[in-house]
Order: C-alpha cells, then structure tokens, then sequence
C-alpha cells in the first residue's frame, strides 16, 4: 500500500478520478487544493501547469535506499 501527495482543484474531474482509483486500490493519500490565486500562482512557480499531480511518498534516507535499489 503506497501513500501519495495529491494536488487537485474543486470540480475537476480527473482529481475526483485520481482519488477514486486510488482509494479503490488500497492507497493513502493527502490533499492539497489549489484554490486561491496564491496557491495557483505557487503551484504554477513549480512548473505545474494542471491538475491533478500526484507524487508518491518515498520516505526517509533508509526507504529512498531500498526504493532505488529495486528499481
């Protein structure tokens, strides 16, 4: 079971999918809505141009390890 990091605006379609499939999966996850014009002006100063974008939990320096060495 992964955990993720969900970025997502109301109303968005492919946001209320993403979070579906993964709580139909199995997965964890936490929300970030980017709502404000402060939070959309940070979230694009990231490079991010839409949502949803989804990023997986690694963890600390010994879970980064194991991760990459299985890759």
């Amino acid at each position: 079971m992964g955990r993720y990091l969900i970025y997502t605006q109301t109303n968005c379609v492919y946001c209320k999918m993403a979070k579906e499939l993964l709580v139909k999966e199995g997965h964890v996850f936490d929300e970030i809505i980017v709502a404000s014009a402060k939070d959309i002006n940070e979230f694009k100063e990231l490079g991010f141009t839409q949502v949803p974008q989804i990023f997986e939990h690694v963890g600390g320096y010994t879970e980064l390890k194991e991760k990459l060495k299985d890759a």
